[in-house]
């Protein structure tokens, strides 16, 4: 393996928690003679001469090493057979590979609390068995991938305390099998996904200490949202809007969300914030309602004016062309000076 000081013979016996027949599948670095002072490069001899291909390691490990530097090699990727990378708490640094895009059987990824920088590789997304990533407390950058929606498998997804920005993907609401999510501590922007909860396993949602807007989903309550038992998002102070309603109930699986925004003496929560509902207001659907049958009557009543206006001008018509056709001028009867010459009259006009 090109580690100093373990020859073959007895690398099983040194540096690895499960060994069978001579076949290595877990290499504890702990376990060495003298703890690694970081990762080596796999860049040079001897790991560049490797075949990682036809390796049958299932996990690498250092839980407690806390490795002072090194980087993750984009070698590992080759290990078709690699389930689990355990790197946490130690000064890790560089990128994270987008090599390791060929892991399709990798399940655990736990690389918190280190120093790595640089984005999240979209090509992850093809990582079909990832359940659990953890990358909190590092100083990754960029966006939250979209592409991470076709993770069919991740369960628990830890990037808090990073320097991620921009909007929180509603395309993940595809991952149905996600359990908890901690985006908390970051530059997040937008607003609250209300197409989570659709999701049917999220229990454990994290959004405080962001940037985020806008007012919360509707979506966000005990009856709409039954899976989530744990949700956090004091800290984002461009949010408007008031709590619902329900959260302010002590027996409300909410109102855990609710104290935390209390506080942190968010206006989401304060007394003074009442919702519609709570003023006896209408709702926007009844408002709506109400536009649109008036706009209805209007209409109705503009047509009704307009037919009468029609009617009574057909009535006038009718009337005056009587009245010329029967009411012709007659000769003079004797002791009659004036002429008949009109039937219709200023009573007809208002007739």
């Amino acid at each position: 393996m090109g580690i100093s000081g373990v020859t073959v013979g007895d690398i099983c016996s040194t540096v690895s928690n499960y060994c069978y027949n001579g076949v290595v599948y877990s290499i504890n670095l702990e376990k060495l003679p003298s703890r690694p002072r970081g990762l080596p490069d796999h860049t040079v001899a001897p790991f560049n001469t490797f075949n990682y291909e036809e390796m049958t390691i299932r996990e690498i490990s250092c839980p407690h090493c806390d490795l002072p530097w090194g980087s993750l090699p984009a070698a590992w990727g080759r290990i078709k057979t690699l389930e689990t990378i355990d790197f946490p708490s130690g000064g890790l640094e560089g990128t994270l590979p987008p090599e390791w895009s060929g892991l399709t059987q990798i399940v655990n990824v736990m690389l918190e609390n280190n120093r790595l920088t640089g984005t999240l590789p979209p090509e992850w997304s093809s990582m079909a068995g990832l359940e659990r990533l953890e990358l909190s407390y590092n100083s990754l950058t960029g966006t939250l991938p979209p592409e991470w929606s076709s993770m069919p498998s991740l369960r628990y997804l830890e990037i808090s305390a990073n320097r991620i920005y921009g909007s929180i993907p509603p395309e993940w609401k595809y991952l149905s099998d996600l359990r908890g999510v901690d985006l908390s501590v970051n530059l997040l922007t937008g607003t609250l996904p209300a197409q989570w909860s659709n999701m049917p396993k999220l229990s454990q949602l994290f959004f405080n200490d962001n940037r985020l807007s806008g007012s919360i989903p509707e979506s966000y309550t005990t009856q709409t949202f039954p899976s989530l038992t744990a949700f956090r998002m004091e800290k984002n102070p461009q949010m408007t809007g008031c709590v619902p309603p329900s959260w302010r109930d002590t027996q409300d699986v909410f109102h855990y969300t609710y104290t935390f925004l209390v506080e942190d003496k968010s206006p989401l929560a304060s007394d003074s914030c009442t919702t519609k509902s709570d003023k006896g207001g209408l709702s926007t659907g009844a408002i709506v309602g109400i536009v649109v049958g008036s706009v209805v009557a209007l209409l109705m009543i503009l047509f009704l004016v307009i037919f009468l206006c029609c009617c009574r001008k057909d009535k006038k018509d009718t009337k005056r062309a009587a009245a010329a056709g029967g009411c012709a001028t007659s000769a003079p009867q004797a002791g009659r000076k004036e002429l008949s010459t009109n039937c219709y009259s200023y009573y007809d006009d208002l007739h």
